[in-house]
């Protein structure tokens, strides 16, 4: 009979893949769960970004509306809102 075919070496080859399945099974399910949060902090990120670009916009439309009504001027003073150098 064969010694790397004995029922021992069959055993050992046969445990040594079942837990190879397990570990890849629950490395899957790590990974999958990761991309989930990945997904979910992307779309956070893009909210932020939108709303950012948006605040950017309105701060630039006040500065050019206190050009013409110098009474909104101490409001932007008070926040921060000055004009960007070039």
């Amino acid at each position: 009979m064969n010694k790397l075919l004995s029922p021992p070496v069959l055993s050992l080859l046969v445990g040594a893949s079942a837990m190879a399945s397990v570990i890849l099974c629950v490395m899957q399910i790590h990974y999958s769960r990761q991309i989930r949060t990945l997904q979910g902090t992307q779309q956070q990120l893009v909210a932020v970004q939108q709303r950012q670009a948006m605040m950017q916009q309105l701060a630039l439309d006040l500065y050019a509306y206190s050009k013409t009504n110098a009474a909104i001027r101490p409001l932007l003073d008070s926040v921060g809102i000055k004009p960007s150098k070039p």
